[in-house]
């Protein structure tokens, strides 16, 4: 498992972003997946979804109160552009509500006052 990995390397006094250097973005995603798994959530991986176009969700988690859609990103140690940062954000809030459009089906909440209430 990524996660015990990476948590053996921080317990030995590593930096996070010393540890995180040494796993491809695949392996930061199960890492993230894990980390929420550990939190009793169901996740999915590289959720792919179809509505006016195609788009992936890296992680995609849920439990009775709460639904994370998640992005990974792993910035080099350059310093990244606010610019990209905001690019990325609004991609992702749009990824976000063609998802709530599609509600796929494992998801535990019939509507969206449901989701309101509960997270």
């Amino acid at each position: 498992m990524i996660l015990e990995e990476i948590i053996r390397e921080l317990r030995e006094g590593k930096l996070i972003e010393d540890v995180l250097i040494n796993h491809d973005w695949h392996e930061f995603e199960e890492a993230v997946a894990d980390i929420l798994k550990n939190h009793y959530f169901k996740t999915k991986l590289n959720y792919r979804f179809k509505t006016n176009r195609r788009h992936e969700i890296d992680v995609l988690a849920w439990k009775p109160t709460r639904i994370l859609v998640i992005e990974c990103k792993r910035w080099s140690n350059k310093r990244y552009k606010t610019s990209a940062l905001l690019k990325a954000a609004k991609k992702h809030k749009e990824r976000v509500e063609e998802l709530r459009k599609l509600r796929p089906l494992f998801l535990p909440y019939k509507n969206e006052r449901d989701c309101r209430h509960a997270c």
